[in-house]
C-alpha cells in the first residue's frame, strides 16, 4: 500500500483486464507495479487474483489529486472486461461542497430527482442519471450535507463505460456550478 497514509476504498470493479492495466501502468513513472497491486502516490488498485481478468478495489488517500485520480480511474475503466453475471461497477466519492460552489446550485446541477430534502438543514438526497437514460441503466445517489460541508456520491452502473459516463457527467455538471 501507499506509504503510511490510510487509504479509503472508493471503487469496486467486477472485471478488469488486469494484464492490460498492468502494461499501461508500467508507462507511468509514478506507479509501483506488481502482479496484484498497482500503487500510485495517492491511489492503489488491488486485484483479487492473478487471472488475466480480475475484480479490483480502488482506494485513495484523503489528499488525492482529483485530476490524477480521474485520469487513472478512467484508464482503469478502459481496461474493462464484459461481465456475464451482471456485476455492478461502483464508485463512491466524497468532497467538500465548498470546493464547488453554493449548495442550492449543486443540488440543481446534480439531482435529477429528489428523494428527500430537509428545509431546515438543507440535507438533500437525490438521484443523478445519465441524460435520456433510465435509472435502471445506471445512476448516482447524491447526498448533500451543508452543515458538514459534505458532498457524497455513489455511482452505479451495469458496465464500465456507463460508470465512466456517469463520472464524467458529474464533473461536467459541477464545472458549470460557480
Amino acid at each position: 500500500m501507499t506509504s503510511a497514509m490510510k487509504m479509503i476504498p472508493v471503487g469496486q470493479l467486477p472485471a478488469v483486464q488486469r494484464d492490460l492495466f498492468l502494461a499501461r501502468a508500467l508507462k507511468d513513472t509514478r506507479a509501483r507495479v506488481s502482479t496484484l497491486l498497482v500503487s500510485f502516490p495517492d491511489m492503489d488498485v488491488l486485484f483479487k487474483s492473478d487471472a488475466p481478468i480480475s475484480s479490483a478495489v480502488v482506494s485513495v488517500a484523503p489528499t488525492v489529486s482529483l485530476t490524477h485520480f480521474a485520469e487513472q480511474f478512467e484508464r482503469l475503466l478502459d481496461c474493462y472486461a464484459p461481465t456475464k453475471d451482471g456485476g455492478e461497477w461502483v464508485l463512491k466519492w466524497a468532497a467538500p461542497i465548498s470546493r464547488y460552489g453554493a449548495v442550492a446550485k449543486i443540488r440543481i446541477a446534480l439531482c435529477d430527482r429528489i428523494v428527500s430534502l430537509d428545509a431546515e438543514t438543507g440535507v438533500t438526497v437525490g438521484a443523478l442519471k445519465r441524460k435520456r437514460r433510465s435509472v435502471k441503466q445506471g445512476h448516482g445517489t447524491v447526498r448533500i450535507v451543508p452543515k458538514e460541508d459534505s458532498l457524497q456520491l455513489v455511482l452505479r452502473h451495469p458496465n464500465a463505460q456507463g460508470l465512466k459516463a456517469l463520472w464524467k457527467s458529474v464533473f461536467h455538471r459541477l464545472s458549470g456550478v460557480r
